[in-house]
């Protein structure tokens, strides 16, 4: 008799694998944290408190406002969550894919965004500390729950900017528009989006020189979380990005 548990397992990992990578059900694993996000923002702006945005979700602030989708008030900083979930939505309607996501498919994704922040993490202490937040005293005074928040909305913010749409308008480029193979369009895309995030980042010391160390853990992260994208996809790389971050702001000062 022939044992077919093997097979099953393999069958389920690649079904895992795939299912993860789909747009729907990288809209469910990002909601609850997505919500979060945008409805203490929302208190914030009701209480009239100081709002604290990365500069990837400023970005995007600016641009909608640009072209005559900007407004005021809690409206107006929900509109790049608002944007991240349309695009999710939009792109799940193209591919006319199935709605059914299963629990354990969410659960699995959790846990693979943490062991995906571990290169992270050892990436941060081999340049002794940067993090994504160093020295950020008005990040250090907010609170846990201040500190999840921004955690949260740098991982989904910056990684919709640096990898959903640039890494991706970089690759279309390379591959469809100049007509380079996909290895060699897929490597050059990672490293300009990486050195792009980069030096989106403070990569200078207090005297204004060039940090070597803190530059290269933020190339190195871009790559690490280009290289995520590419192969295992959005919701992955926002995981192991904002696991990073409340790892590196909840275990700092």
């Amino acid at each position: 008799m022939t044992d077919s548990r093997p097979s099953e397992v393999r069958e389920a990992i690649a079904d895992y694998l795939e299912e993860s990578k789909s747009p729907w059900a990288v809209l469910l694993f990002l909601l609850p944290a997505v919500l979060f996000y945008e409805i203490r923002l929302a208190v914030l702006v009701a209480r009239g408190e100081e709002v604290l945005v990365n500069k990837a979700e400023h970005g995007v602030l600016r641009f909608l406002d640009s072209i005559g989708l900007g407004s005021a008030g809690a409206l107006g900083m929900a509109l790049p969550g608002v944007v991240l979930v349309a695009i999710l939505l939009l792109w799940h309607l193209l591919l006319r894919a199935r709605w059914r996501v299963a629990p354990a498919v969410l659960i699995w994704m959790l846990a693979e965004s943490a062991i995906m922040t571990l290169p992270l993490l050892a990436l941060s202490k081999l340049a002794s500390g940067p993090g994504l937040f160093a020295a950020a005293e008005e990040i250090r005074t907010i609170g846990t729950t201040g500190k999840l928040a921004v955690s949260l909305g740098a991982g989904i913010f910056e990684e919709l900017v640096f990898r959903l749409l640039l890494l991706a308008a970089l690759h279309a480029l390379c591959c469809d528009v100049l007509r380079l193979r996909e290895w060699s369009g897929s490597v050059i895309a990672v490293v300009v989006a990486a050195v792009l995030f980069a030096v989106y980042h403070p990569i200078r010391d207090a005297s204004g020189e060039l940090d070597l160390a803190r530059f290269g853990f933020y190339l190195l992260a871009g790559v690490w979380l280009g290289v995520l994208m590419l192969r295992r996809g959005f919701g992955i790389t926002v995981g192991a990005h904002a696991l990073y971050d409340v790892a590196v702001l909840l275990g700092g000062p």
